[in-house]
């Protein structure tokens, strides 16, 4: 069995990859779209875990799921379903480019890379998050809460819903998360250029 840590680093290896051949400018265009993507998974996360409950008391879902299956497989392939949707829309076709001149030489090799990990990271670190919030439900991964290496479970604070998506004065105004300043910044960065 390869540690999940394993395909963690290999996912944002390829993403940097990626970056390296799409360039600085529709990268963070990609940055952008997932931040904004996982902003609504955090923020209304609620409703949609509401929403699956009750398509689940139809009883059509649980149908589907027999019930030697370890975790939730419905929720965590909804969600993880809705951040290949974001990836794929935020790559796919026209992007939501920014303007300007890309950073020529090391330094614009540098900053692409670094944004290309940035969307590995938010990309992989995302769907990680989800099959270990919903207990590793697919089989065929042959993953386990309690299989994991010391360095995966200390991994997972870190993971960006964990780490991005917690509100930073809690109680003193809803949904203030760094994902939300995150948003702000990089949706005000589009505008303005």
């Amino acid at each position: 069995m390869i540690p999940i840590e394993v395909y963690f680093f290999t996912a944002v290896f390829i993403f940097v990859l990626i970056a390296l051949v799409r360039g600085f400018l529709k990268e963070l265009g990609v940055t952008t779209i997932m931040v904004v993507a996982l902003f609504l998974l955090s923020q209304f996360g609620s409703i949609l875990d509401a929403t699956i409950q009750k398509a689940m008391t139809v009883g059509v879902v649980q149908s589907v799921v027999p019930e030697s299956v370890q975790g939730d497989p419905i929720r965590a392939m909804v969600y993880i379903l809705f951040i290949i949707f974001a990836a794929f829309i935020s790559y796919h076709g026209e992007t939501l480019a920014f303007t300007g001149n890309p950073p020529k030489g090391g330094e614009g090799i540098f900053l692409t890379a670094m944004i290309g990990s940035a969307n590995g990271y938010l990309i992989a670190g995302s769907i990680w998050y989800y099959l270990h919030d919903y207990g590793y439900p697919f089989a065929f991964m042959n993953l386990k809460a309690e299989d994991l290496s010391k360095l995966a479970e200390n991994m997972i604070p870190y993971l960006p819903i964990p780490l991005l998506g917690q509100e930073l004065m809690e109680g003193v105004v809803p949904g203030q998360t760094p994902l939300l300043y995150l948003m702000v910044i990089l949706v005000l960065l589009r505008v303005i250029r």
